[in-house]
């Protein structure tokens, strides 16, 4: 029994020095990335003046507004209710989108489209200074009659998807305002 103890010991003690080491380097591997400056994605510097803010929007309930506001929010942004002579102002325009057709089948119908997805806005400063933010996506999309159910799904998809990688890019463009 002491020799199957001593064997379980040193079989934990072996399994113990893997998970150290493994530790160890994800613990060294992690330190290397913060110290060249590695920053987490949806993580922006955002100038202080725009951490209160007061969003206007043609549709508060758009996917766009809804996308916009949550990433303000996980970037420290508090968003007022009501316009204040301090805080400053960002005007959200009503995304347009429009679709060409980039490729046909052989019987003349559509075969491939590419939806632009365009949106801009404006924000103001407490000093009137304004800064334009302007948007603009482009995606592919394949069409096929035969599943027009499946292709209509697949369309709000790529339209939400749109609208959270254009929320992202206000983000981007509001944080290189300084």
């Amino acid at each position: 029994m002491a020799k199957y103890m001593r064997c379980s010991l040193r079989a934990l003690l072996q399994h113990r020095g893997k998970s150290i080491s493994r530790f160890v380097v994800l613990l060294s591997g992690l330190c290397l990335l913060s110290a060249c400056g590695f920053h987490l994605r949806d993580n922006y510097l955002i100038n202080s003046k725009f951490h209160t803010l007061y969003l206007v929007s043609s549709d508060p309930y758009s996917p766009l507004t809804l996308a916009l506001k949550d990433k303000l929010r996980r970037n420290n942004v508090t968003l007022v209710d009501a316009p204040s002579p301090n805080v400053p102002v960002f005007v959200l325009k009503s995304p347009s989108t429009s679709s060409r057709v980039v490729s046909v089948y052989s019987d003349g119908t559509d075969a491939e489209s590419e939806l632009s997805y365009t949106v801009s806005g404006t924000v103001t400063t407490a000093d009137n200074q304004q800064y334009p933010i302007s948007v603009q996506l482009h995606r592919d999309f394949t069409d096929d009659t035969e599943q027009a159910l499946a292709k209509m799904r697949e369309q709000q998809l790529i339209d939400k998807e749109l609208s959270d990688m254009a929320a992202e890019q206000i983000i981007r463009q509001l944080a290189t305002i300084h």
